[in-house]
């Protein structure tokens, strides 16, 4: 337990030392099945607090896509413009997690560029395949990136560390947030609650096997457009049926 309170007290979260109590307690677990140990564990999680889930808005969007638009320089020899600009975009079309995404190579491209396939070893779980149709802008920036020749299709020849610290620093440079909560994922979140605005089964989008899920982590209710108590209640003050 003492771990765990030092974890927070370093600024990280609940989520971060409870998951760290997990890892440490399934080698814990496989010690003792094997009697390298005498005890199992009994460590309790933390008790942990579920976040409503956060989205970006359309104009946050736009002005995230105009933040990629402006950047300079090269990422491996691609303009960095057209770089996080097909990366956003194959992230935005296909909703699939920002690792699978950097794991993928040219030979994932199907049909002219129309389709992508996602290899089950890529991503979470590594057991299902995933191919997803592209829009035609983002075709058209997967081929603007095709030069040079490589295997991958999104590169990166920094640290890996310092790929979330970029673009947190174009971010806070475009004076959008910058927190954890608005990082890569928040595509995803985005993009699930928009298609789940838009009638689409956001959970069969995402790939889950809970809607559980979706709703706790992924659907920002301000999208959504789900009923809430103010959509229904008359006012108290009778000013009228309901709320505007």
């Amino acid at each position: 337990m003492s771990l765990m309170e030092w974890i927070i007290a370093q600024g990280l979260s609940v989520r971060s030392a409870n998951k760290t109590r997990d890892q440490l307690c399934a080698l814990w677990n496989f010690l003792a099945r094997k009697g390298i140990v005498k005890q199992f564990p009994e460590v309790p999680s933390l008790p942990q607090p579920e976040r409503t889930p956060i989205a970006w808005s359309r104009k946050e969007l736009g002005s995230l896509w105009e933040m990629l638009e402006n950047q300079g320089g090269e990422v491996c020899g691609i303009p960095s413009n057209l770089y996080w600009l097909a990366l956003h975009s194959v992230a935005w079309d296909t909703l699939e997690r920002v690792g699978a995404v950097r794991q993928l190579v040219w030979s994932d491209l199907r049909s002219e560029y129309a389709w992508l396939h996602f290899r089950a070893e890529t991503r979470k779980g590594r057991k299902k395949d995933f191919t997803a149709k592209l829009h035609p802008t983002t075709t058209a920036l997967l081929r603007s990136i095709r030069e040079p020749s490589r295997s991958l299709i999104f590169p990166w020849s920094m640290h890996p560390c310092y790929f979330c610290t970029k673009y947190k620093s174009m971010r806070e440079r475009a004076g959008l947030p910058s927190d954890a909560r608005h990082s890569f994922h928040c595509i995803r979140r985005t993009g699930a609650s928009f298609a789940e605005a838009a009638g689409a089964d956001a959970t069969r989008l995402l790939g889950h096997s809970s809607r559980r899920v979706t709703e706790q982590s992924y659907l920002a209710p301000e999208i959504t457009g789900k009923q809430q108590a103010v959509d229904v209640l008359f006012r108290p003050n009778g000013d009228g049926p309901r709320a505007a």
